[in-house]
């Protein structure tokens, strides 16, 4: 078929189409979905006024070309951005797009997506809306296998204790690289005993001034930042106080003589965990000491805006750390 004759067929096929029924619709959204190419106007249209589940489908399973795409992908109507982001294949252009302009309810949907490739720059992006889009999308950030490191320790704090454990698994083995890794980045830490004494006489603040003033008290001892402990303090999980003691070396039966003392001598504090401390004991037997040392190492990089914190903050343009933006909630 000619060019000429080519388009005025598809003219054709267009003007029919306003005037049919669901029926007829239905077989041209059969004929769209197996195309290779199918025409940008017929597929306008089609989008235009098919019922939602063939328009859902046309959305999921037509190839749109991707100038489409990014102009579906800025739009502001939820059900089209949820259909979108169940698509096989999306361009890292497309999800960019999404990344920056789909309400934060869409986002898990995305992620939840196997066949949705992250870049750099998308983890960054989506580092700017955990504020506002909360702990759905922090579940759905912390079951992708491909979540960085750095960004997988600031999720850690918005998730429930089962995808807790999942990302601390993460650092469960050791290694001479490293150890040798926590000496370059200037880890270093007070002594097991050192520490175990100094977090008795710190947690003897929390009858009289509560958790900030164990927190200054237990940084000024061991030089580590009072926003990481304090943060590590206040959590009701346990986790974290599992990897602030297995990184300073704590064995199994002090780190439970600890958890014996919170529960007995600190009632008041409140702690959940330790009701049921048999997981986050658990935990602490799995994780090795060079990672927790890692683990703690990237939360105190939270608080000090610095490594691969800083760039986020800045896009975000929000010079507080997550310890004093939660301070403020």
């Amino acid at each position: 078929m000619a060019p000429a004759e080519r388009a005025l067929a598809l003219d054709l096929l267009t003007q029919r189409l306003a005037q049919v029924g669901q029926s007829m619709l239905l077989a041209a959204v059969d004929r769209v979905c197996s195309m290779r190419h199918p025409p940008r106007q017929l597929l306008e249209i089609l989008l235009k006024k098919c019922a939602p589940a063939e328009r859902e489908r046309l959305l999921q399973q037509a190839r749109l070309p991707e100038d489409l795409l990014m102009q579906l992908a800025a739009t502001d109507d939820v059900a089209t951005l949820r259909c979108l982001a169940r698509r096989n294949r999306l361009s890292s252009c497309v999800v960019g797009r999404m990344l920056r302009h789909a309400p934060a309810e869409v986002l898990p949907k995305l992620l939840n997506n196997e066949g949705v490739v992250l870049e750099h720059e998308d983890w960054r992006r989506l580092a700017q809306r955990l504020p506002e889009a909360g702990q759905q999308l922090a579940a759905a950030m912390a079951r992708r296998a491909d979540l960085p490191v750095w960004l997988a320790l600031e999720v850690f704090w918005q998730v429930d204790a089962s995808l807790r454990a999942s990302l601390l698994r993460r650092f469960a083995t050791q290694s001479e690289m490293l150890k040798e890794l926590l000496r370059i980045a200037g880890m270093r830490l007070v002594s097991r005993e050192d520490f175990l004494q100094r977090l008795y006489v710190a947690l003897g603040g929390l009858a009289e001034g509560g958790r900030r003033l164990a927190a200054e008290m237990l940084a000024e001892a061991t030089g580590l930042e009072r926003a990481t402990l304090l943060r590590i303090l206040r959590d009701e999980g346990g986790e974290a106080l599992a990897v602030l003691s297995k990184a300073h070396g704590l064995t199994s039966s002090e780190f439970a003589t600890l958890l014996e003392s919170l529960r007995t001598h600190h009632a008041s504090a409140r702690w959940a965990f330790l009701q049921q401390p048999q997981p986050v004991m658990a935990l602490h037997d799995a994780l090795g000491i060079n990672r927790a040392r890692v683990i703690l190492l990237y939360w105190q990089w939270q608080d000090l805006r610095t490594g691969p914190y800083a760039p986020v903050q800045e896009m975000a343009g929000d010079s507080r750390t997550s310890a004093e933006r939660a301070e403020t909630a």
